[in-house]
C-alpha cells in the first residue's frame, strides 16, 4: 500500500481526516504512556486539572479529534510537562517527536 495509498486517499479527500485522526491517536497513546509512567490515574488526573473523569475522556479517547489547545496544555501541566506545537512542511513524512524545536531567527541589530 505505501505510496499508492497517500494518491489514493488525496484523490478521494480523506487523506486529511485519517492524518488527523492518525495525530490524535498517537497523542493518546503518549497520554496513556505519560500517566502509566507517572502512576496517575484518570481520576488523580482529573483532580489535578480542577475537571471531572467525563471530560478527561475527549484527550484520552484516540477517536475524539475534538479538544483544544487549552485542554492539552491543563492536561500537559497536570503531568509536569509543557504542550509543544509545531508546524511542518506538507511532503515530510518525519514524526512529530523526531522534529527539531522551532527557533524564531535571530534579528540583526
Amino acid at each position: 500500500m505505501g505510496t499508492l495509498w497517500p494518491a489514493i486517499a488525496g484523490r478521494e479527500g480523506i487523506l486529511e481526516e485519517v492524518s488527523v485522526r492518525v495525530q490524535k491517536r498517537l497523542l493518546a497513546l503518549q497520554i496513556n504512556d505519560i500517566m502509566q509512567s507517572a502512576n496517575i490515574s484518570k481520576t488523580g488526573l482529573a483532580e489535578k486539572m480542577n475537571t471531572d473523569v467525563t471530560q478527561l475522556n475527549r484527550p484520552l479517547d484516540p477517536d475524539n479529534t475534538s479538544i483544544t489547545l487549552e485542554s492539552l496544555d491543563r492536561l500537559a501541566r497536570a503531568v509536569g510537562k509543557r504542550l509543544r506545537i509545531a508546524f511542518a512542511d506538507a511532503g515530510n513524512s518525519r514524526s512529530i517527536s523526531n522534529q527539531r524545536n522551532y527557533q524564531r531567527p535571530r534579528q540583526k541589530l
